[in-house]
């Protein structure tokens, strides 16, 4: 299977990629670029794994651009290439003290990380009928 990993340099990506490569796929990574997407017809899967993951990063506009726009806009790509996409949420749109811990349990983002991983879950959620690909959330 032909896999794109993006945020591949980061933590998570570097080690996911490193991991479906030993599994016998064929993986390339992509990290963010303003206004310059990957050509998401050449793989057979897009796992979105890319962010501006700092929680104390307090520049919202850059935030909202790189993870929630520009996320937005790789989705729709994907949708319109036919190649499904996984993509990374965060524990963080949850909130402090949540005990109980459960995916249904009421969002309660506390920064702009938080706020741009919550609005893209939202934003599926609320579209998720209209696309013709599978989007599944981590």
């Amino acid at each position: 299977m032909k896999i794109l990993v993006t945020g591949h340099e980061g933590f998570i990506g570097k080690n996911l990629a490193s991991y479906l490569k030993y599994k016998g796929h064929d993986v390339e990574g992509w990290e963010w670029q303003e206004n310059k997407f990957p050509d998401a017809q050449q793989y057979d899967r897009v796992i979105h794994c890319g962010a501006i993951s700092s929680t104390t990063e307090t520049n919202v506009e850059k935030i909202l651009k790189q993870n929630y726009e520009w996320t937005m806009k790789l989705i729709e790509i994907c949708d319109m290439m036919g190649t499904t996409l996984q993509y990374s949420s965060s524990a963080s749109v949850y909130g402090p003290g949540n005990d109980g811990f459960r995916e249904d349990s009421e969002c309660f983002p506390q920064n702009p990380y938080a706020w741009s991983k919550y609005l893209i879950d939202r934003w599926i959620n609320e579209y998720s009928n209209d696309f013709k690909i599978n989007i599944k959330g981590e």
